[in-house]
């Protein structure tokens, strides 16, 4: 069981030896430490995470330049002595406003006498935004962006208090960037007939603007036009014809489009020519979210559709923010909604998901990835929710996929 879902308490060395053998990368939810922080960094990096999406900090484990974990024999880990748990929690409340009590665990090294790991889990605060007080004279509301702890700006800061406050435009933020649509009612719904969660699970992606303004623009027939036509999804149901809220018959790729007061929704569900059952949802709000939506069926569910999807929710959100001309801090969701014990095929292998019920993963990255390096983003998302569900990872079959899903011609 991932390490951010399993009770503390009940971690052991194995846990972290299974982590580390995955060479999972430090990122916006972990931080390898070598040895145990000075109370400052400590402090940054326990605020850091609370400020986001909360995380965990394994002391005593070297990272390389690449931010992988040092080869599990090589991990010599911290001293031992009592009193280190107590060493964190009195750091974190001297030194982080509001303060904040993470979870410690101290583990002993089976092999090393007299050597420990500390484990440090943070939760996502709703007492955002923390400070430090003392930081070098003024203070620091530190955030966390992808495996680095960096200064909050001024519109990161407005937009932690207006969630701690509860702030009517925050809010509706939130709720966009939440979406979480039922594709087995809009199935039944659509086509009068019924998918059981025993025969599919849900997959939903997120791409959103952690900043900008509350309308980050207007919906008109040019705007939902201009997404129709840029539509980089392929529905299994193949093109039709269909006409736009305004009434414009228009050729697209057998997504029927339509539009409310804040957002604009492409839905592509039916059955396909081998009557497979297909429920695409795909929606765009003007407050700056981009959000896929899909039915995957149980049997014979594949390792590269799956990537490609999360592929695609990129291209789309590059080409509405590079439209609504959005250059800032960016946010992503991907969750895979009841898929434990679904089988998976990938390189002609069969694998099963052994992880939680439910697989969610977050990121935090600068729109500047968003447009210059996508395969990168890809690789660190497909790389978590495999280790969620405890499976295994070849970093070459991510390289290759990757590689292969940003070889073609970019759409300008």
């Amino acid at each position: 069981m991932s390490l951010f879902a399993k009770p503390l308490g009940e971690v052991g060395f194995q846990d972290v030896a299974t982590l580390v053998q995955s060479k999972e990368p430090e990122g916006l939810r972990l931080d390898w430490k070598s040895d145990f922080p000075d109370g400052k960094n400590l402090a940054k990096t326990v605020a850091a995470f609370g400020n986001v999406a909360g995380g965990i900090m394994v002391i005593g484990v070297r990272a390389d330049q690449e931010g992988r974990p040092e080869p599990l024999e090589s991990i010599r880990g911290v001293a031992l002595k009592g009193g280190l748990a107590d060493r964190v929690t009195n750091t974190c409340a001297a030194r982080i406003r509001p303060r904040i009590d993470p979870e410690v665990r101290v583990i002993e090294m089976p092999e090393r006498s007299g050597r420990c790991l500390v484990l440090v889990r943070v939760g996502q605060s709703p007492y955002a935004p923390h400070y430090l007080p003392d930081y070098d004279g003024e203070p620091l509301i530190p955030l966390r962006m992808g495996a680095k702890s960096v200064r909050a700006d001024l519109p990161a800061i407005e937009i932690l208090l207006r969630q701690r406050g509860g702030d009517a435009a925050a809010a509706k933020r939130r709720d966009a960037m939440r979406w979480t649509p039922d594709v087995f009612g809009t199935f039944r719904s659509k086509t009068n007939q019924e998918i059981t969660p025993e025969q599919a699970f849900a997959v939903v992606i997120r791409v959103f603007a952690l900043g900008g303004p509350e309308h980050l623009c207007t919906f008109t027939q040019q705007m939902d036009e201009f997404i129709l036509a840029h539509l980089p999804y392929e529905s299994p149901l193949g093109g039709t014809m269909a006409r736009t809220p305004s009434g414009a018959l228009v050729e697209e790729k057998g997504f029927e489009p339509q539009r409310s007061q804040d957002a604009v929704t492409f839905d592509s569900v039916g059955f396909d020519h081998e009557k497979n059952p297909v429920c695409l949802r795909v929606r765009v709000t003007e407050k700056g979210a981009v959000h896929f939506a899909s039915l995957v069926m149980r049997e014979g569910f594949r390792f590269l559709p799956l990537v490609q999807n999360l592929a695609e929710t990129l291209r789309l959100a590059r080409l509405f923010f590079d439209r609504t001309g959005y250059f800032g801090e960016m946010g992503l969701d991907f969750m895979l909604l009841d898929v434990k014990e679904t089988p998976m095929t990938w390189g002609g292998h069969a694998f099963k998901f052994q992880g939680p019920q439910h697989v969610r993963i977050q990121e935090a990255f600068g729109s500047d990835l968003l447009r210059d390096a996508p395969a990168e983003i890809v690789k660190v998302v497909t790389r978590r929710w495999l280790r969620e569900g405890n499976l295994p990872v070849s970093e070459e079959g991510l390289e290759e996929a990757a590689r292969d899903l940003f070889s073609g011609p970019t759409v300008s």
